[in-house]
Formats: C-alpha cells, sequence, structure tokens
C-alpha cells in the first residue's frame, strides 16, 4: 500500500493513511479548534507546525468562521467536514471514508462530495466505502475506479 508492505511497515503505512469513520468521535464539549490541537498533540506534531495545519484544514473545509464554537453545536455536515479537517493535519495520501454522506441532507451530501474532489484535485486518493453505490455518484464512475485510479474520477 503506497509503496510499503503493511505488514512489515505498518507504521509508515498509518502515516500516510486517513481515515474518517461513520461515527466521528469529537469531545462535544470542546471547540472544533481545541478538538484538532488534541489531534496534533496526540501526532506529536510541534506547536508552531500544528497550529498552521489546524489552520490550513480549517479554512480548507470551510469551518475558519466556526473554529472556536462547541462542536456540540455542530449539524452532522459540519461535522463531517470537522472530521475531514482531523485527518488533513497527517497530510495523508489516501483518505478511507466510511458512509461519507450518510445521514446529511441532499444539500450538505453535494457539498460533501464536492470537497472530495477538491481533496482528489490536490492529489489525495479517496476510498469510499458505502452499501449504497449512489454514495459515488458524482465523484467517479464507480468506487472501484475511484479508489484505484485517482485520474479516473469525474469530479467536474
Amino acid at each position: 500500500m503506497l509503496g510499503f508492505d503493511p505488514s512489515r511497515q505498518p507504521l509508515s503505512v498509518k502515516a500516510r493513511v486517513g481515515y474518517l469513520p461513520e461515527r466521528l468521535g469529537f469531545y462535544e464539549g470542546l471547540t472544533a479548534r481545541e478538538n484538532l490541537i488534541y489531534t496534533t498533540k496526540l501526532n506529536g506534531l510541534a506547536r508552531e507546525e500544528a497550529y498552521r495545519r489546524i489552520d490550513t484544514a480549517l479554512a480548507q473545509m470551510g469551518l475558519a468562521e466556526v473554529a472556536d464554537r462547541r462542536v456540540s453545536t455542530f449539524s452532522r455536515g459540519m461535522r463531517q467536514r470537522l472530521g475531514v479537517a482531523d485527518v488533513l493535519l497527517k497530510q495523508p495520501q489516501l483518505i478511507i471514508m466510511d458512509e461519507p454522506t450518510q445521514g446529511l441532507d441532499p444539500e450538505a451530501a453535494r457539498e460533501f462530495l464536492e470537497i472530495i474532489c477538491r481533496l482528489k484535485a490536490d492529489g489525495i486518493t479517496i476510498l469510499l466505502s458505502s452499501h449504497a453505490a449512489s454514495t459515488g455518484d458524482g465523484a467517479g464512475p464507480s468506487l472501484a475506479q475511484h479508489a484505484l485510479r485517482r485520474s479516473d474520477v469525474g469530479c467536474a
């Protein structure tokens, strides 16, 4: 995976792969920024670099204006975007997303698929895990192709 043997080099793989679970686990009483600071501390990032990455990720996900609001006030779509911001902190080459549009209203789902297209344009490979084939609609010709060949993704 990504040029590494997962059984022999699991930390090298883990350092390059991000995972967005279906059920996100943020601390509700903390702000979006505080949750991301916690993640960077767990990953051992230096403070200055951590804050730079946090500001960049929040801006990329359209959350800069609400970065200091408690996560408990966030909608499902905002939580999903915060989840992507969290994953982006490690600057992954591959992001695995489990049911990324589950529970989103149609507009939020469309916006989230646009985020996936932007990540693809930035050179990040996205693997969508979903029981519904329609989750990949608009993101590419098929989930398998989306996962295997970045250049085949049909983002406009």
